[in-house]
Protein backbone atom coordinates (compact mmCIF):
# COMPACT_ATOMS: atom_id res chain seq x y z
CA UNK A 1 0.00 0.00 0.00
CA UNK A 2 1.20 3.63 -0.79
CA UNK A 3 0.18 7.08 0.47
CA UNK A 4 -0.80 7.29 -3.46
CA UNK A 5 -3.68 4.76 -2.75
CA UNK A 6 -5.18 6.17 0.62
CA UNK A 7 -8.03 9.04 0.86
CA UNK A 8 -5.50 12.38 0.87
CA UNK A 9 -6.27 13.40 4.58
CA UNK A 10 -5.34 9.82 5.29
CA UNK A 11 -2.36 9.78 3.35
CA UNK A 12 -0.94 12.62 4.35
CA UNK A 13 -1.57 11.92 8.30
CA UNK A 14 0.00 8.37 7.61
CA UNK A 15 3.09 9.56 5.95
CA UNK A 16 3.38 11.88 8.58
CA UNK A 17 3.65 9.80 11.45
CA UNK A 18 5.56 6.50 9.57
CA UNK A 19 8.75 6.73 10.90
CA UNK A 20 7.13 7.54 14.40
CA UNK A 21 4.84 4.36 13.75
CA UNK A 22 8.05 2.36 12.98
CA UNK A 23 9.92 3.28 16.14
CA UNK A 24 6.88 2.63 18.41
CA UNK A 25 6.72 -1.20 16.63
CA UNK A 26 10.38 -1.80 16.77
CA UNK A 27 10.34 -0.81 20.93
CA UNK A 28 7.18 -3.29 21.12
CA UNK A 29 8.54 -6.31 19.28
CA UNK A 30 12.42 -5.87 19.50
CA UNK A 31 12.38 -7.32 15.61
CA UNK A 32 12.81 -4.61 12.66
CA UNK A 33 11.41 -7.20 10.48
CA UNK A 34 8.41 -8.01 12.24
CA UNK A 35 8.17 -4.22 13.25
CA UNK A 36 8.14 -3.41 9.49
CA UNK A 37 5.42 -6.16 9.29
CA UNK A 38 3.31 -4.40 12.15
CA UNK A 39 3.56 -0.96 10.26
CA UNK A 40 2.57 -2.34 7.18
CA UNK A 41 -0.52 -4.48 9.03
CA UNK A 42 -1.71 -0.93 11.60
CA UNK A 43 -1.81 0.59 7.96
CA UNK A 44 -4.16 -1.33 6.61
CA UNK A 45 -6.56 -1.86 9.84
CA UNK A 46 -6.23 2.55 10.07
CA UNK A 47 -7.22 2.29 6.08
CA UNK A 48 -10.46 0.42 7.24
CA UNK A 49 -10.83 2.11 10.53
CA UNK A 50 -10.25 5.64 9.47
CA UNK A 51 -13.78 6.63 9.60
CA UNK A 52 -14.01 5.69 12.99
CA UNK A 53 -11.36 8.09 13.43
CA UNK A 54 -12.76 11.43 15.37
CA UNK A 55 -11.40 14.71 13.72
CA UNK A 56 -9.13 16.85 16.23
CA UNK A 57 -8.65 13.34 18.23
CA UNK A 58 -4.83 12.60 18.72
CA UNK A 59 -3.65 10.67 15.88
CA UNK A 60 -0.70 9.63 17.42
CA UNK A 61 -2.74 8.02 20.01
CA UNK A 62 -5.40 6.30 18.38
CA UNK A 63 -2.42 4.76 14.98
CA UNK A 64 -0.32 3.64 18.33
CA UNK A 65 -3.47 1.63 19.74
CA UNK A 66 -3.95 -0.33 16.43
CA UNK A 67 -0.47 -1.17 16.38
CA UNK A 68 -0.51 -2.16 20.03
CA UNK A 69 -3.42 -3.98 18.87
CA UNK A 70 -1.33 -5.68 16.47
CA UNK A 71 1.37 -6.92 18.13
CA UNK A 72 -0.72 -8.06 20.73
CA UNK A 73 -2.48 -10.33 17.98
CA UNK A 74 0.36 -11.34 16.79
CA UNK A 75 1.76 -12.10 20.31
CA UNK A 76 -0.96 -14.61 20.76
CA UNK A 77 -0.97 -16.36 17.19
CA UNK A 78 3.10 -17.03 18.21
CA UNK A 79 1.99 -18.18 21.97
CA UNK A 80 -0.87 -20.49 20.17
CA UNK A 81 1.59 -21.78 17.84
CA UNK A 82 4.39 -22.64 20.38
CA UNK A 83 1.64 -24.37 22.65
CA UNK A 84 0.47 -26.66 19.09
CA UNK A 85 4.28 -27.49 18.59
CA UNK A 86 5.04 -28.06 22.50
CA UNK A 87 1.68 -30.02 22.47
CA UNK A 88 2.62 -32.23 19.39
CA UNK A 89 5.83 -33.20 20.96
CA UNK A 90 5.14 -37.40 21.25
CA UNK A 91 4.75 -37.38 25.14
CA UNK A 92 2.57 -35.08 25.11
CA UNK A 93 0.52 -36.32 22.72
CA UNK A 94 0.61 -40.02 24.33
CA UNK A 95 -0.30 -38.51 27.78
CA UNK A 96 -3.19 -37.18 26.11
CA UNK A 97 -4.53 -39.89 24.35
CA UNK A 98 -4.13 -41.90 27.64
CA UNK A 99 -6.36 -39.15 29.12
CA UNK A 100 -8.58 -39.20 26.57
CA UNK A 101 -8.99 -42.99 26.72
CA UNK A 102 -9.71 -43.23 30.05
CA UNK A 103 -12.25 -40.19 29.50
CA UNK A 104 -14.08 -42.40 27.06
CA UNK A 105 -13.56 -45.93 29.39
CA UNK A 106 -15.69 -43.71 32.12
CA UNK A 107 -18.35 -43.43 29.74
CA UNK A 108 -18.66 -46.89 28.35
CA UNK A 109 -21.01 -49.35 30.28
CA UNK A 110 -20.12 -53.17 31.05
CA UNK A 111 -22.68 -54.12 27.95
CA UNK A 112 -20.66 -52.33 25.82
CA UNK A 113 -17.72 -53.40 26.39
CA UNK A 114 -19.11 -57.26 26.16
CA UNK A 115 -20.63 -56.31 22.82
CA UNK A 116 -17.23 -55.39 21.62
CA UNK A 117 -16.09 -58.77 23.34
CA UNK A 118 -18.73 -60.68 21.14
CA UNK A 119 -17.29 -59.12 18.05
CA UNK A 120 -14.21 -60.49 18.45
CA UNK A 121 -15.52 -63.69 19.04
CA UNK A 122 -15.52 -66.23 15.86
CA UNK A 123 -18.97 -66.18 14.45
CA UNK A 124 -19.21 -69.83 15.72
CA UNK A 125 -18.65 -69.35 19.51
CA UNK A 126 -20.54 -65.93 18.79
CA UNK A 127 -23.27 -67.86 17.34
CA UNK A 128 -23.47 -70.57 20.52
CA UNK A 129 -23.51 -67.48 23.08
CA UNK A 130 -26.25 -66.43 21.49
CA UNK A 131 -28.24 -69.22 20.78
CA UNK A 132 -27.52 -70.12 24.61
CA UNK A 133 -27.90 -66.98 26.06
CA UNK A 134 -30.48 -64.91 24.36
CA UNK A 135 -32.66 -67.68 22.74
CA UNK A 136 -32.44 -69.26 25.65
CA UNK A 137 -31.56 -72.49 24.34
CA UNK A 138 -30.86 -75.51 26.42
CA UNK A 139 -27.30 -77.15 25.95
CA UNK A 140 -28.42 -80.70 24.89
CA UNK A 141 -29.83 -79.22 21.87
CA UNK A 142 -26.81 -77.20 21.33
CA UNK A 143 -24.56 -80.06 21.35
CA UNK A 144 -27.38 -81.56 18.70
CA UNK A 145 -27.07 -79.05 16.39
CA UNK A 146 -23.35 -78.82 16.58
CA UNK A 147 -22.94 -82.31 16.50
CA UNK A 148 -20.87 -82.72 19.43
CA UNK A 149 -21.70 -84.01 23.35
CA UNK A 150 -23.10 -82.16 26.18
CA UNK A 151 -19.82 -82.56 27.68
CA UNK A 152 -18.42 -80.70 24.62
CA UNK A 153 -20.75 -77.84 24.54
CA UNK A 154 -20.90 -77.30 28.61
CA UNK A 155 -17.00 -77.20 28.36
CA UNK A 156 -17.41 -74.60 25.66
CA UNK A 157 -20.09 -72.14 26.65
CA UNK A 158 -17.83 -71.86 30.15
CA UNK A 159 -14.44 -71.31 28.50
CA UNK A 160 -16.17 -68.52 26.45
CA UNK A 161 -18.08 -67.58 29.28
CA UNK A 162 -14.44 -67.22 31.34
CA UNK A 163 -12.77 -65.48 28.18
CA UNK A 164 -15.80 -62.85 28.04
CA UNK A 165 -15.69 -62.68 31.38
CA UNK A 166 -11.43 -61.51 31.26
CA UNK A 167 -12.35 -59.58 28.25
CA UNK A 168 -14.90 -57.49 29.90
CA UNK A 169 -12.69 -56.85 32.98
CA UNK A 170 -9.50 -55.93 30.73
CA UNK A 171 -12.22 -53.52 28.68
CA UNK A 172 -13.02 -52.01 31.65
CA UNK A 173 -9.85 -51.13 33.32
CA UNK A 174 -8.67 -49.68 29.91
CA UNK A 175 -6.63 -52.55 28.46
CA UNK A 176 -7.20 -54.39 25.19
CA UNK A 177 -10.49 -55.74 25.47
CA UNK A 178 -9.94 -59.48 23.86
CA UNK A 179 -11.60 -62.61 24.27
Amino acid sequence: MTPNDLPSGLSVLMTTWMASLRRYCLALTGDPDAADDVVQETFLEVQKAYGRFEPGGDFGAWIRGIARNVVLRRREKIARSRRLTVSLDPLVVNELEALVREEELADRSPMDVLRGCLQKLDAEDRELVRARYEADADVKGLAERAGRTISWAKMKLMRLRWALAECVRRGMAGGEAAP
